[in-house]
């Protein structure tokens, strides 16, 4: 749950208080008659910063998180990193049978050297042609004929240049990377499972380096919080805006302190509220994914007399 501090001013005036120490009503005095002055006890006008918040319920997920699948399918050779551990963009995590792939590749490269080699005859008929041509030996259609092969010849050559980058690429899918830095899950397959390219989700990894916590603003609360000026102190473009604090429990002390820099572009229909996003530091790793029904408080201060 969030406390958003909100900014209402609001004046509070000192009142006057008059104490009038008057005569007993008893018997006479050598003060009867007399007059008392008045005593008057009064407070002058103190200038403070005070602060006026709300509270609002957050969710908090990582700044980034991936689920890991084979772009290509196999039976699953290894698994390269142990279940839990932190690891970097680029480590090796998983290792699909390569041989079917390198068997395809080498087909691929056995078929772009055949269309090489029907380029360069098609090259060498194509430049008799035009001296038989050129020699009034043979008609413009046999010419005609040499050109749309060799045209013909260098379109397969392209293709198999094209099959040669396909195999290439699956053969190097085969071993399967981390896209980026975090905490990995647990192995989804075991070895020897059988892979399905674009399906079998194998792990996920989470970088919690950094967490944002989401929470939503009631019609109510965006109008007051856009008259107080809130909205122009966030820069989505520079992610800067104002500092924002969170309690993982209700009554707890420890606060995290972070950054409200994003708003959403629309009032949702369905829940009549605006999504509101602060990030936070985590490289103490005290913040995980997931939690929910924090406190968080938003301090913009606002002098007022009282």
């Amino acid at each position: 749950m969030f406390n958003l501090k909100r900014i209402n001013a609001a004046t509070y005036t000192s009142a006057a208080s008059l104490l009038l120490f008057l005569c007993g009503c008893g018997g006479e005095s050598e003060n009867s008659g007399s007059k008392d002055t008045p005593e008057v006890i009064f407070t002058r006008p103190v200038l403070k910063d005070v602060v006026l918040w709300d509270e609002y319920t957050a969710k908090i997920e990582a700044v980034a998180s991936v689920d890991i699948r084979a772009q290509v399918g196999g039976y699953l050779k290894s698994v390269n990193f142990k279940e839990g551990q932190n690891i970097k963009k680029g480590d090796l995590l998983f290792v699909i049978d390569p041989r079917p792939y390198e068997a395809a590749l080498a087909s691929a490269e056995a078929e772009l050297a055949e269309a090489k080699a029907r380029v360069e005859l098609a090259k060498t008929n194509l430049e008799r042609a035009k001296e038989l041509y050129a020699a009034d030996v043979v008609a413009k259609e046999f010419l005609d004929t040499r050109n749309c092969e060799m045209l013909s010849s260098e379109a397969v050559l392209e293709s198999a240049k094209a099959k040669v980058r396909n195999a290439s690429l699956n053969l190097e899918y085969t071993s399967i990377s981390a896209p980026m830095s975090g905490k990995v899950s647990e192995s989804f397959v075991d070895i020897g499972n059988l892979i399905v390219a674009d399906q079998t989700k194998l792990t996920r990894i989470v970088d919690n380096s950094s967490v944002q916590a989401y929470f939503e603003l009631s019609e109510r609360d965006v109008v007051a919080y856009r008259d107080c000026g809130l909205f122009g102190k966030i820069d989505i473009d520079k992610g800067t805006g104002p500092k924002i604090k969170l309690r993982l429990f209700e009554n707890s002390a420890k606060e995290y302190e972070g950054i409200l820099n994003y708003f959403d572009n629309e009032i949702s229909q369905e829940s009549a509220s605006l999504t509101m996003r602060a990030d936070f530091d985590n490289s103490k790793k005290q913040l995980s994914s997931g939690m929910y029904e924090q406190f968080m408080s938003l301090d913009i201060p606002l002098k007022m007399r009282f």
